[in-house]
């Protein structure tokens, strides 16, 4: 009724009506040429290219009924939930590029996200999946920053030992090669995979203190190696 009184048929209202069922492939079709949707449609699409290489694209859910409280967002927002769907929200955020300039900070992009601390240790009691205690940091994944697909095969590359069952932690920018190093060491890692696309026969290369630089020419090779070294790499 609102939509007819503010001018608009039938055909007009139930488009809109329907607009938040919509998947992003539909909405890319249907609007992604038009220049206030243009940049926001190219820049989910890169985030789910990031997703996919971090092995989690199959979780991802695109959802235009999601409304946070909080008006300071500029960007996408997201909450998250258990895949069975037992539980509230376990965590909700989202994109704000101007809340730290507003308050007197420095003019930087973030993202932020809040979670219930409640609600995660439910979830693992009813998984069985409540740790007894935290792994130590294993492996640092570092990328050649000059290398083509340097960064999502670095993504790639610690997920992959993840799953084989290492603690992994990998630089989160793109930096000169000592620098990633010297975060992994400051990070307490002394272990560092160093993953170069560019070199097409061994794009991984471990280093250790006391040990020659041993090269894996495929992941499977890496991570196999990876959990053999499981529990004796500090």
């Amino acid at each position: 009724e609102k939509l007819a009184a503010a001018g608009l048929d039938a055909k007009a209202a139930e488009v809109i009506l329907g607009f938040d069922t919509l998947d992003f492939e539909t909405v890319r079709a249907r609007y992604g040429d038009a220049p206030a949707v243009q940049p926001h449609v190219q820049r989910f699409a890169e985030y789910l290219a990031h997703c996919e290489a971090l092995g989690v694209a199959a979780f991802i859910a695109f959802d235009l009924t999601i409304v946070r409280g909080l008006a300071y967002y500029t960007g996408i927002v997201f909450e998250l939930f258990d895949h069975v769907g037992e539980f509230r929200a376990i965590c909700g955020g989202g994109r704000y590029d101007n809340l730290l300039k507003s308050l007197g900070g420095a003019d930087l992009p973030a993202l932020g996200f809040g979670m219930g601390d409640v609600v995660i240790g439910e979830l693992l009691r009813a998984r069985g999946l409540m740790p007894t205690s935290a792994p130590s940091l294993q492996y640092w994944v570092a990328q050649e920053p000059d290398a083509p697909q340097a960064p999502r095969a670095a993504l790639e590359t610690a997920t992959a030992m993840r799953h084989a069952g290492c603690a992994v932690e990998f630089a989160l920018r793109s930096q000169k090669l000592d620098k990633q190093l010297e975060a992994g060491r400051k990070a307490g890692a002394a272990t560092f995979v160093i993953v170069n696309p560019a070199e097409s026969d061994a794009p991984w290369r471990v280093r250790r203190a006391g040990h020659d630089d041993q090269t894996f020419s495929t992941l499977e090779a890496l991570c196999a190696w990876a959990s053999q070294q499981n529990g004796t790499v500090r």
